[in-house]
């Protein structure tokens, strides 16, 4: 084992992964030895974390000589805090370029950088990266094109590392493979180097792909290269993979960058995978409302006017083209679809304040030459509305009502016993009536319909941004049960472990049966009970539906429903201790 006094480091220490209570740091030394990190907090307090060392052997690597990667996967961290840190190889601190530090997710406005198309080592993108080590960023975005001309591991070290090693050791850099960085070694230098999140990617995928959250923005990483190519195929997960992340995603902000640019125009507008991109991912990103693609592989500056089907729509999404990092500049045609283009060396500055995303290119120089604010209005889900407690299209008068959408409140805020008051800066309406809102949140609104509302009707979202609508249909009756809305008399929930038992007193939560006191029917099995329905003070358009359990059920699961006026509610399985 080699001696700790003489370990030389190959590669610097950089931070990866971050997140609200970790990160990732890794590095290289020419020796290998126990490694650790010791991080200090504002406070003083250090905390020592070990290390996954893994050789790296010249026959793999290209390399003159060995080398061990070590990393440390930091947890326990505080949010929004700045850290330092240092790396130990057998217990001695190994002497850096710079001073090492980072810090953990934390408020909802902050910055970020994107750049692409870097990797060749040149003068210009020399520059631009002492520009970038002067910014406040939070994070880094690269487009792809790493390295230049192949993605080996002697091409990161020159033309990634050296470039960029002082902003690394205290920002992280989330990438996209380009099509470069699949060149000779077939990504896996690129992927051998980088930490990204694995969470619900295939094993055989993790590293190309991956999303995580920062603050209340979504970011998505995909490979529009052989991931992007086998999901067009119906080889691979990539595709299924984004729609499913997007659509668990409950942030106002979904941003989304790939190499390979599907509105932008120049010398590889036409390629396969840059039309395969165009084909495939824009419908989805379309589906869920994404306002932001970043994307890189044309040399040039690009943005989009915000489109939707690849036509101007003021609630479509704006594609920035950030491909000047370093290597040779492409020509930008002239073209209806950009709003700004320019052949110029560059990165893009991204500021996420609340409702908006203040972006600015900045040139070789250091000045702004192009600026925007992405501030999209509020969109409304496929699924509309829904009744809140069946999720279904049936919606009756006076009860609760379900909005799904995105670009709604910048914050989730819940009604305690009264409605939401003025200081929210989301209104629903329908016709004149403003509806009372119970809570809202980035992508979903809980709001109380008037008893008088009955038939077709137009409802709208309104925010400061703009106006979304959609049709609806309000019917006199529509009962619906609570998913979680089976409870004992004492208040307990009914569960399998607690059932329900002969005699016992049920209460069942319901919507859409409106403020009328007339009895309504609660089917238990094949039997049925009636039962005056009861407000619930405090809690508009729900009532609860009070009852004994009556005997000669079998112990299981039966189902129970209600009737209200004819009209049957959905059907939820009530655990009974027989």
């Amino acid at each position: 084992m080699g001696s700790a006094s003489a370990a030389t480091l190959v590669r610097q220490p950089y931070v990866q992964n971050v997140r609200k209570q970790g990160a990732t740091i890794q590095w290289t030394t020419g020796e290998p030895g126990e490694a650790s990190v010791i991080t200090t907090d504002p406070a003083g307090r250090e905390q020592l974390f070990s290390c996954v060392s893994v050789p790296r052997p010249a026959s793999l690597t290209g390399q003159a000589k060995n080398y061990w990667r070590h990393r440390a996967v930091l947890s326990g961290l505080t949010s929004g805090t700045d850290y330092s840190y240092r790396v130990l190889l057998d217990g001695v601190s190994l002497p850096t370029a710079a001073d090492l530090g980072f810090r953990t997710v934390g408020v909802n406005t902050f910055g970020f950088v994107a750049l692409g198309d870097t990797g060749v080592g040149s003068e210009e993108q020399r520059q631009l990266a002492a520009l970038v080590q002067t910014e406040r960023a939070r994070f880094v975005i690269h487009t792809g094109d790493i390295a230049y001309p192949d993605g080996n591991y002697e091409a990161y070290e020159k033309r990634y590392f050296d470039f960029y090693q002082a902003t690394m050791s205290r920002v992280p850099f989330f990438p996209c493979p380009g099509n470069h960085d699949y060149f000779e070694a077939g990504v896996e230098a690129y992927l051998s180097i980088h930490d990204v999140p694995a969470d619900g990617v295939p094993a055989r995928d993790q590293g190309r792909y991956y999303s995580f959250d920062w603050a209340d923005a979504h970011v998505v990483s995909l490979d529009s290269n052989a991931c992007l190519d086998e999901a067009a195929r119906g080889q691979g997960a990539m595709l299924e993979w984004l729609d499913r992340d997007l659509s668990q995603s409950r942030a106002y902000w979904r941003i989304v960058f790939f190499h390979h640019p599907p509105f932008a125009v120049g010398v590889h507008s036409q390629e396969r995978l840059t039309v395969l991109a165009r084909e495939r991912i824009v419908p989805i990103l379309e589906q869920y409302s994404v306002p932001l693609v970043l994307c890189g592989h044309e040399h040039s500056y690009q943005r989009s006017q915000a489109l939707r089907g690849g036509s101007p729509n003021p609630g479509g999404a704006v594609y920035i083209t950030t491909g000047g990092g370093g290597a040779t500049l492409y020509d930008v045609p002239d073209t209806p679809v950009n709003a700004a283009a320019r052949s110029a060396y560059h990165y893009v500055r991204c500021e996420v304040d609340g409702r908006q995303i203040r972006l600015q290119a900045i040139g070789i120089n250091g000045r702004e030459f192009d600026a925007a604010f992405i501030a999209p209005p509020p969109a409304i889900a496929q699924r509309g509305v829904t009744n809140a407690a069946s999720y279904t299209s049936r919606i009756g008068r006076g009860g609760l009502i379900t909005i799904f959408g995105w670009h709604f409140s910048i914050d989730t805020r819940s009604a305690s016993g009264q409605p939401l008051g003025d200081d929210v800066d989301v209104r629903v309406t329908i016709g004149d009536d403003r509806l009372p809102l119970l809570m809202v949140s980035p992508t979903q609104i809980n709001a109380l319909l008037p008893e008088q509302w009955i038939g077709p009707v137009r409802l709208k979202v309104i925010t400061p941004l703009g106006t979304a609508e959609t049709n609806m249909e309000i019917l006199p009756l529509a009962p619906a049960i609570f998913g979680d809305g089976l409870f004992h008399g004492d208040g307990n929930a009914i569960t399998p472990d607690l059932p329900a038992t002969a005699g016992g007193l049920v209460d069942v939560f319901v919507t859409g049966i409106g403020a009328s006191q007339q009895p309504v029917l609660v089917r238990v099995g094949a039997q049925g009970v009636w039962v005056a329905p009861q407000a619930m003070e405090g809690v508009p358009g729900i009532q609860r539906l009070r009852f004994a359990l009556p005997d000669g059920l079998a112990t299981g699961t039966v189902p129970l429903m209600v009737e209200a006026g004819g009209v049957s509610s959905n059907t939820l399985g009530l655990p009974v201790l027989g």
